[in-house]
C-alpha cells in the first residue's frame, strides 16, 4: 500500500504530435522504468485553409493534447518533461498554471530524438538520486 506522502515519479518525452508516459509499475521508481501510456495529439492538417485559421486550429488542439498530457500526470509529485523542439516548454508552462500542479517538482530537459531504450534510461537516471538517495 501506498504511503500518503510517498514521492511518486513519471518522465515525459514529447514532441507536437505523441507523448510517452514512463514510470515504474509501482511509481515510486522502483523496479524497471516503461512506457506506461503513448498519447497522440490530433491532426495538425488542414488543406485549404488561411494562415490564421491553421494557427488557431493547431492552438486549440495543443490545448486539447496538453491537458490530455496532464490529467494523466496528476497523480504524480516528481515529473521531468523532456524531448527535441518546444513542445516540453509549452506543457511545462501549461502544467505551471494549473492548480493541481502546485506543489509538484516539475522538471523540464531538452533531448532529441532518442530510442526508447534511451528515453527509459534518461529518466531512470534522472529519478535515481530520489529513489535511491
Amino acid at each position: 500500500m501506498k504511503h500518503k506522502d510517498a514521492r511518486t515519479f513519471a518522465g515525459v518525452w514529447l514532441d507536437h504530435h505523441t507523448a510517452l508516459v514512463i514510470t515504474t509499475d509501482d511509481h515510486e521508481g522502483h523496479g524497471a522504468y516503461s512506457v506506461k501510456k503513448k498519447i497522440h495529439s490530433p491532426s495538425r492538417a488542414l488543406r485549404g485553409s488561411s494562415e490564421h485559421t491553421i494557427n488557431q486550429k493547431n492552438h486549440g488542439e495543443s490545448e486539447k493534447f496538453y491537458k490530455e498530457i496532464s490529467r494523466e500526470l496528476e497523480q504524480y509529485h516528481d515529473i521531468l518533461l523532456f524531448g527535441p523542439g518546444k513542445a516540453q516548454e509549452e506543457l511545462f508552462n501549461h502544467m505551471k498554471e494549473n492548480k493541481h500542479f502546485h506543489g509538484h517538482n516539475l522538471s523540464i530537459d531538452s533531448a532529441g530524438n532518442l530510442t526508447e531504450n534511451q528515453m527509459l534510461a534518461k529518466v531512470r537516471d534522472f529519478f535515481k538520486p530520489y529513489v535511491h538517495g
